[in-house]
């Protein structure tokens, strides 16, 4: 954002100010913040299609399921739950439109 307001000043011939002064201000006195989610979501979920619903079902019964299965593992010391990140290990490709 800080460079499409250079080239804004740039167009309307005046001095843009510092990033550090852009940014606080930006902060300040528009009070935007951005950042990671708290949580990971599928471009489906991202959608907001009809598709949805449907799909954060199938999410929540899974994740119901992980849970029970998590508990099992600790009534049970014959029960082991493993799980795996294995977000940054699969390569996927990505479709530029």
């Amino acid at each position: 954002m800080y460079q499409l307001y250079t080239v804004w000043c740039h167009d309307k011939n005046t001095t843009a100010a510092y990033g550090r002064t852009y940014r606080d201000l930006f902060n300040s006195k528009i009070n935007l913040g951005f950042g990671s989610p708290k949580s990971d979501t599928c471009s489906l979920c991202d959608s907001g299609t009809d598709a949805v619903s449907d799909h954060k079902l199938r999410a929540d019964s899974g994740y119901r399921s992980m849970k029970k299965d998590r508990q099992s593992a600790v009534e049970d010391q014959r029960v082991a739950y493993i799980t795996f990140d294995t977000q940054e290990t699969f390569a996927t490709s990505k479709t530029l439109h």
